[in-house]
């Protein structure tokens, strides 16, 4: 089940966002559930209780006990691993938002096109599309595709990298990529794919990973990449 939880301190604007939430996943017959927090602190309460599990959360910027950025950070911190996407009055907090890999934000009051394309689009790549499988002949490694930095040609073999490992595995990248959400993984160099939900910066002509780590774009590649990042931002 898709499970989304909503922050907002104002009870009828929360009402009303779960209302269209509950609309859009309906008609496109999602199970889900929607669980709803006051400010940041209950929020953090609600999903650091143990077993509690939450792919997706709406969170508004603007609260008065726990600010929704400072919620956010805290939960990047404690290493949560759900889609965030800000509420939000303003645009102006849409770069601040990047630090704590926001996936985007809507501005108030809420569009219900604009939230139906980012329900769907977090649905279909973070949820349906959650682990890339690779088999080997002693074990098989479940990675979960948001966590991947990039992949590179390293030798004979691929190295897929996250933050806290590398695995290594046989195949062609051309192969591999065709496994991964096309939204989310580019090319950007023959022996080289970036995951766009963990570009920090993008330059001529290389891509700043948010572990640190950087990756070259080749110049045939640079106009795609930076086209699909921007797309990605905007998303």
């Amino acid at each position: 089940m898709y499970r989304i939880v909503i922050c907002e301190d104002e009870a009828p604007m929360a009402g009303h966002i779960a209302a269209l939430v509950d609309e859009i996943l309906d008609a496109e017959g999602v199970a889900h559930s929607v669980d709803h927090a006051t400010d940041g602190a209950e929020l953090l309460e609600l999903v650091n209780a143990p077993g509690y599990e939450c792919n997706l959360i709406l969170l508004d910027i603007m609260m008065e006990r726990l600010g929704g950025m400072e919620a956010a950070r805290q939960l990047r911190e404690l290493g949560h691993p759900a889609t965030i996407i800000f509420i939000t009055i303003s645009e102006s907090f849409a770069v601040e938002g990047y630090d704590v890999q926001a996936a985007g934000y809507l501005l108030k009051p809420v569009d219900k096109g604009k939230l139906k394309k980012a329900l769907l689009h977090d649905y279909t790549v973070n949820f349906l599309h959650r682990f890339l499988i690779l088999p080997q002949r002693s074990q098989t490694w479940r990675l979960p595709i948001r966590e991947i930095t990039y992949i590179e040609i390293a030798g004979r073999r691929l190295a897929v990298h996250l933050p806290d490992k590398t695995v290594h595995h046989t195949a062609r990248l051309d192969d591999l990529a065709a496994q991964l959400p096309g939204a989310l993984f580019v090319r950007c160099h023959k022996s080289y794919l970036a995951n766009l939900q963990n570009v920090r910066l993008i330059r001529r002509y290389r891509l700043t990973m948010v572990t640190g780590e950087e990756v070259p774009i080749s110049k045939a590649y640079y106009d795609e990449v930076k086209r699909r990042f921007l797309a990605h931002l905007k998303n």
